[in-house]
């Protein structure tokens, strides 16, 4: 979890890898939220629109990075701050939301959710494109998501209780599938474990605040193996 206390600046990846560093203008602000906007994850549209879930303001925004513009897309009810968002099929996407304490950095316990986002279905101004897949009772504080390549499933990284689980967004069925001591926070003064997580060569690759840990092996269904 990141905190983005003054504005959100965000850049042409493709642009700065295509060109050799230095080179100052390969990076350009295409948008700039207001102050104390928390913004916590991105994805990218296949139109290079960019959706950004924001915790402050309960919300997912779509930044269009050509034009500079930005819309919100959805608002959630107040307090349930946007966190973690993922593709699962074309131009849709799943997001958790979550109640969080930011003096304690901890999810209010059972008031996490996960919702299927139809870019497909959106239209200015209307919220009919966010459909709830499920109740997360007893997931902590979901933060980073990440799709696996069986359809409409996704591991979800919980930073409150440092595991990461299996939803499967057709069914509304959520399991733990990595329970391990390595995603628990270490540091008394940030109870964050595991937040963001990535799939690379079938690795899953986290991120955690201050902590050095080895690369799980998962596999394509997102079960653990240690081969």
């Amino acid at each position: 979890m990141r905190t983005m206390d003054l504005f959100i600046a965000i850049t042409s990846f493709l642009l700065v890898n295509s060109l050799p560093f230095p080179n100052d203008d390969a990076v350009a602000v295409v948008w700039q939220f207001p102050n104390t906007t928390w913004i916590e994850n991105l994805a990218v549209r296949q139109t290079g629109d960019i959706l950004c879930t924001s915790l402050s303001r309960d919300a997912v925004f779509m930044v269009n990075p050509f034009k500079h513009t930005e819309s919100t897309v959805v608002h959630f009810e107040p307090g349930n701050g946007a966190l973690g968002i993922a593709e699962i099929s074309n131009d849709v996407f799943v997001v958790v939301t979550c109640q969080v304490d930011l003096a304690t950095s901890s999810g209010v316990p059972g008031s996490a959710a996960a919702w299927t986002l139809d870019m497909n279905a959106w239209t200015l101004g209307a919220d009919d494109a966010v459909t709830l897949i499920a109740s997360l009772t007893d997931v902590g504080l979901p933060d980073g998501v990440v799709a696996l390549s069986e359809p409409g499933v996704v591991l979800i990284a919980d930073a409150g209780k440092g595991l990461v689980w299996k939803l499967d967004a057709n069914t509304g069925q959520y399991t733990i599938v990595i329970e391990d001591d390595i995603f628990i926070s270490s540091n008394p003064h940030i109870p964050l474990g595991v937040d963001g997580v990535h799939i690379v060569n079938e690795y899953i690759v986290f991120h955690q605040p201050r902590r050095q840990h080895p690369r799980p092996r998962v596999h394509r269904y997102g079960r653990r193996s240690d081969g």
